[in-house]
């Protein structure tokens, strides 16, 4: 580059918030069911089930005690989020895995860039480990959301909605 950082640089924080909040200020003019994936929560369905990778086979979240007496027999918190991590690498984020996400090559490889030190990071490192890739999804399946609904068969069922509503 011009100012002689390399290409593959990170941008700091403050950048990337600016730049994120910049794209969505003028895309939320463009529609009100834009989502600012750094400041807005997304609610999933209470049926959604727990994932087997962070909880286990037989996690009940109505059983507090075998929650705690779990957690209680790590070896540390932080070994078990590596572990989780590792588990999340090898069934989405590697080339050719299980449920390969769609990730821009240059997000994939920042991911597997972080993997080779996560043994170093603290825990605010590790707790954030997959925001970028969680808002990278976000943004796909909003676009994809956006041009669905813009489609004759979603003005359709939104119609029959309506008058199913109004009945």
């Amino acid at each position: 580059t011009t100012d002689g950082t390399p290409d593959d640089d990170l941008p700091t924080i403050e950048t990337e918030k600016k730049t994120i909040l910049t794209k969505s200020l003028s895309q939320l003019r463009k529609s009100a069911t834009m989502i600012n994936v750094t400041e807005q929560c997304i609610e999933l369905p209470q049926s959604l089930p727990f994932s087997t990778i962070v909880y286990g086979k037989n996690y009940d979240p109505n059983d507090r005690e075998k929650d705690i007496e779990n957690i209680k027999n790590f070896e540390s918190i932080e070994t078990e989020a590596i572990r989780i991590i590792r588990l999340i690498f090898d069934k989405y984020i590697f080339v050719g895995s299980e449920m390969e996400l769609n990730l821009s090559h240059r997000l994939r490889r920042r991911c597997l860039d972080k993997l080779s030190y996560v043994e170093q990071m603290d825990d605010i490192e590790l707790e954030h480990m997959f925001d970028k890739c969680c808002g990278s999804l976000l943004k796909l399946m909003q676009d994809s959301y956006l041009r669905f609904k813009a489609t004759p068969g979603f003005n359709e069922y939104e119609a029959k909605l309506k008058k199913k509503i109004i009945q």
